[in-house]
């Protein structure tokens, strides 16, 4: 389903970082506005949805919370096909996660 400015009413958007940067976090937070203090890391891939509506024209938005490890790299470019965009996350407290 498409707007009539070619914008799609549903949007896949990635979310991407390092590990232990708060991806799931802030799609939990968005989502489902909930926030948890205990980490448990994302093994593959999760996905939360949201219904929006900007100035009348609803969009259903996909935020895909894609799995920081280096060892999922493969898996991650499947994750990522036909995304809309990305968010990308970063503790800025971890000097070396910006670095990279």
């Amino acid at each position: 389903m498409k707007t009539s400015n070619s914008i799609p009413n549903d949007l896949k958007i990635i979310v991407v970082g390092n590990s232990g940067a708060g991806k799931t976090s802030f799609v939990n937070k968005w989502t489902k506005n909930i926030y948890n203090e205990t980490y448990k890391a994302t093994i593959m891939s999760e996905f939360g949805y949201k219904i929006y509506n900007q100035n009348g024209k609803i969009f259903r938005i996909q935020l895909w919370d894609i799995a920081g490890q280096d060892k999922s790299a493969c898996i991650t470019k499947l994750f990522c096909k036909d995304s809309h965009g990305a968010v990308i996350a970063s503790d800025i407290t971890k000097r070396q996660n910006i670095d990279e």
